[in-house]
């Protein structure tokens, strides 16, 4: 990989990339009960 692009190997460049990609996203903002928390609860109490 360090032959093919080296500055892809550096510590810096994924999180630079990862802000660059979500800067300008937008996040979007749900209402109401999470199924995948009331289907965790209900394990929970079947155990």
């Amino acid at each position: 990989m360090q032959e093919f692009a080296p500055g892809v190997c550096d510590a810096r460049l994924p999180p630079a990339l990862v802000d660059r990609l979500v800067h300008h996203a937008h996040v979007p903002a749900f209402t109401g009960e999470s199924y995948r928390l009331q289907h965790a609860l209900s394990e929970v109490k079947s155990s």
